[in-house]
């Protein structure tokens, strides 16, 4: 995602991923991304009363510029900006992207993640899910939030009080409440959002533990729509003043008719807030769907319906993204020659492409100095220069099984078992002994030089002039005393 070193990056470079993201999931030119998230963090932007706006965007708002404004035209990525109907018609008709794009480091492995195609929906419903969370709680009926128990600022927004209260309720044993809050909001922005994140089993079991606990959190008294409130039974009038009479109990949200009209007839609040929708409070449990209820259960496997204020939670967003990883599959795996590769000889002798190939390129007179009998390595006909070039595809699960065995990595990444295509970026040294593992038993002389040419020359690393002991030793000194009389032959003739 192409963006721009504005004043507002520059000024807060620790918001620059929220940016692109918006960018990215909302369809959005970079100055509105940023004036969004200049408004999420109270922060201001320079563009927000329209007279600080720089000349290149004015640009991509003038009534000479004809059809989708383009990279050519603002130096942005290209982002095509239609009428919001227009907009909406042509995300429809777009394929859905997968999260993973590039190829992630791990140890010595190079993935490509890709997962399934829900992950489009998944990462949209999450940006839509905090940007709906940042309603502001007197617009949800609930004011006096005064100071949290230590000492700091209160809760600005639902996704604040989220955050600090909901999330810490299903938090794992020995995590610091707020800490252990913050720690999964950015487990989750990792995972959902930026593309360089790898998905391993550990994560995985970090959110489907998190899953469990939102579900086992669900009916009891921490369920948001569970939590209880005591309002007057009446309010009645009184000996010329009104008063309250009796007590009864209410589930979900305390701003209910009674208690407003307690506030403004008993205590003589002038500027009290209206009461909140019927169905954000209830006198039975279970059946409330409050604004924190819905940031935690709306559309999920819990409840059926889209919250009237967040569309979709936590929840369903975390069961629609458990769905997309079981799609998950690495499209590309890089395996570098480090460590104790050598000892993997055996394993890599079961991939059976890998061995054609080898033997192919042996057979291939590029590969030889001059067209002689010394194997040359690098250069654009080296051998490992072509094999490392060569891409192997996937067509069996027995591959991906000795994928692992030569990669124990694997096993720790979600996809890991299904693999699609694979490189493998080898040394001199474990290509000498490929050679003498799997080459040298079929043949010991370049085809191109005949009966009697000269076994074929290897360097010495990785015992590749080894060849004394091997059971193609015979062979190999038939071949070479062969040569020997053929060149006697030769200087006999000419000498």
């Amino acid at each position: 995602m192409a963006i721009l070193e504005s004043k507002f990056i520059k000024d807060n470079p620790q918001l620059r991923r929220e940016v692109e993201n918006e960018m990215k999931f909302s369809n959005l030119v970079q100055p509105e991304a940023e004036q969004r998230i200049a408004r999420k963090h109270n922060l201001k932007h320079s563009s927000a009363s329209g007279s600080g706006q720089g000349r290149w965007i004015k640009m991509l708002k003038t009534k000479k510029m004809v059809g989708a404004v383009t990279a050519g035209h603002a130096g942005i990525e290209s982002k095509p900006r239609y009428s919001r109907k227009k907009k909406k018609e042509d995300l429809k008709k777009a394929k859905p992207s997968v999260k993973k794009k590039r190829l992630i480091r791990v140890g010595n492995l190079m993935v490509n993640q890709e997962t399934g195609d829900e992950m489009d929906t998944v990462q949209r419903a999450y940006l839509n899910w905090k940007r709906e969370c940042e309603v502001k709680l007197a617009d949800i009926g609930i004011t006096g939030r005064g100071s949290d128990k230590e000492g700091g600022k209160g809760n600005d927004s639902l996704y604040e009080h989220v955050k600090d209260h909901v999330i810490p309720r299903v938090q794992r044993v020995g995590a610091s409440p707020k800490d252990g809050a913050k720690d999964t909001i950015a487990t989750l922005d990792r995972l959902i959002l930026h593309e360089d994140s790898l998905i391993g089993e550990d994560e995985e079991d970090i959110l489907k533990e998190f899953m469990d606990d939102i579900k086992a959190m669900a009916g009891g008294n921490e369920d948001p729509r569970n939590i209880n409130f005591t309002q007057p039974l009446e309010v009645v009038p009184r000996g010329g003043k009104f008063v309250d009479v009796g007590k009864d109990e209410v589930f979900g949200h305390y701003r209910t008719p009674i208690y407003v009209d307690s506030r403004k007839k008993v205590h003589g609040s002038e500027n009290e807030l209206g009461a909140v929708k019927a169905g954000w409070y209830s006198s039975e449990k279970n059946s409330a769907e409050p604004p924190f209820w819905q940031a935690i259960y709306s559309k999920s496997s819990l409840s059926g319906g889209e919250g009237d204020t967040v569309t979709i939670g936590l929840l369903g967003i975390l069961e629609n993204f458990e769905k997309a990883l079981d799609d998950t599959y690495l499209k590309e795996l890089i395996i570098n020659d480090t460590g104790d590769f050598g000892a993997k000889i055996n394993s890599l002798g079961n991939l059976t492409r890998l061995k054609s190939k080898l033997i192919t390129l042996m057979k291939d007179k590029r590969i030889y100095r001059g067209g002689g009998h010394q194997v040359k390595y690098g250069g654009a006909t080296g051998i490992k220069t072509l094999l490392n070039a060569t891409t192997f595809k996937v067509t069996d699960t027995q591959t991906s099984k000795y994928l692992t065995e030569i990669a124990p990595q694997l096993k720790d990444i979600t996809g890991g078992d299904d693999v699609k295509e694979f490189k493998i970026k080898f040394t001199d040294a474990t290509i000498n002994r490929m050679i003498n593992l799997f080459v040298r038993p079929e043949f010991v002389v370049p085809p191109h030089l005949g009966s009697n040419g000269k076994p074929f020359l290897l360097s010495d690393a990785g015992g590749g002039r080894k060849v004394k002991g091997q059971p193609w030793s015979t062979a190999y000194q038939t071949a070479l005393d062969k040569s020997k009389i053929k060149k006697s032959w030769y200087d006999g003739l000419w000498g």
